[in-house]
């Protein structure tokens, strides 16, 4: 955002900013229409359809899914409100949990167990990243199988990771920059979203929480 108020006609080549129309960096995917282009992280919340998707596949009988997230971030409200279709579609009731800061993961997580989530999502923002270590920790202590598409998540304990590729990212960048370089105008070179996602489940994690899943939903039934 601060290049593009900087300014209007050195061309920029972006490779991982969330939704950028919404951000007002580009008019649109096919047509960005000024100085910037490249890739986008998100577009339309399609990625956190996709965590709520493998959620649901990893634990069938999941109904309640706490979400967490960061106010202060302009795109997480996107993030937001674009999942309430994904969970209606999905049956699956969510539960928002705000946290400004990593003061406010501890008391999130106890709140969540309070009204009995079943699960806990975290998306991809600066504050949580930061904290990421923290956030699997709380996750595994209070038993909350979860998802996140925070790079390292599941090495630190959490359940399932789910991100894009972004090394591949920045190679595919390096071909706007050629293009523009060779003289391709940016306002009509089409920006492009991660074609490579990488899944890993740490399935340490998800033998410790089986069990305790399983118990705490009310329809469970033993197996």
């Amino acid at each position: 955002m601060a290049a593009k108020q900087a300014t209007l006609k050195i061309p920029i080549v972006t490779v991982l900013p969330f939704d950028p129309v919404r951000h007002g960096l580009i008019a649109s995917y096919a047509r960005p229409g000024g100085n910037v282009t490249g890739l986008s992280y998100d577009a339309g919340g399609t990625l956190g359809e996709k965590l709520l998707d493998l959620l649901k596949q990893a634990l069938p009988r999941l109904s309640r899914v706490a979400i967490l997230w960061n106010p202060d971030s302009r795109m997480q409200s996107f993030w937001l409100e674009d999942m309430q279709p994904a969970a209606r579609a999905l049956k699956l009731e969510l539960l928002s949990f705000a946290a400004r800061s990593g003061d406010d993961l501890a008391p999130a997580f106890r709140q969540m167990k309070e009204q009995r989530a079943e699960a806990v999502v975290a998306y991809a923002d600066v504050m949580l990243f930061s904290h990421r270590e923290t956030l699997a920790r709380l996750a595994l202590q209070h038993r909350l199988p979860s998802i996140s598409a925070l790079h390292e998540f599941p090495h630190l304990g959490g359940l399932l990771g789910y991100v894009a590729d972004i090394p591949d990212s920045y190679r595919r960048a390096a071909r706007f920059v050629d293009l523009v370089l060779r003289g391709a105008n940016p306002a009509e070179l089409a920006v492009e979203q991660p074609t490579k996602f990488r899944l890993t489940v740490n399935l340490k994690t998800a033998r410790a929480l089986k069990r305790d899943f399983l118990k705490r939903c009310s329809f469970a039934q033993t197996r």
